[in-house]
């Protein structure tokens, strides 16, 4: 997290609390998909993707952990992006 934090030019980055999860996505711990950025109505939450992902089907929670989408990652960007978020992709260690 440290490195990360360092090559995305941010401050110490940590997981989450509950609290956060609530108020910035809307989320339940869980519950917790990439997909809920487009509950992040501040678009105030930046978005980090490793670069390895780049062609990879991944697969998802819409929303809750009782089902599963999958997605090229290069749909899921433009989902992100078109949204309003910041999106960064780089080389996570």
């Amino acid at each position: 997290m440290k490195s990360l934090s360092i090559q995305i030019k941010s401050r110490r980055l940590s997981f989450a609390n509950d609290q956060c999860l609530e108020k910035f996505l809307g989320l339940k711990p869980g519950n917790v998909t990439p997909l809920g950025i487009l509950n992040n109505e501040q678009r105030n939450v930046i978005v980090v993707f490793d670069s390895d992902l780049k062609g990879e089907i991944v697969g998802i929670h819409p929303m809750e952990n009782t089902a599963t989408v999958f997605l090229l990652v290069e749909d899921l960007l433009p989902l992100i992006q078109n949204h309003g978020n910041t999106v960064i992709i780089c080389d996570i260690l």
